[in-house]
């Protein structure tokens, strides 16, 4: 099971939404993972252990 899999439902909503906004600001290229988690005031493990890519992490 993935990191993020486990998180509780709303953290897991929290990095979700602050990488739609992240993604719709900043476009792929420019996209950045600790912009990510700082936005949904988690810790960067979240989302960096289970998607070392920003393409992996839009699949979450």
């Amino acid at each position: 099971m993935k990191k993020f899999d486990m998180l509780e439902e709303e953290k897991k909503t929290r990095v979700l939404e602050a990488a739609l906004l992240e993604f719709a600001e900043e476009g792929y290229e420019k996209a950045s993972t600790n912009n990510i988690v700082k936005q949904a005031g988690s810790a960067k493990g979240c989302c960096s252990i289970t998607s070392r890519t920003r393409s992996n992490c839009i699949i979450i």
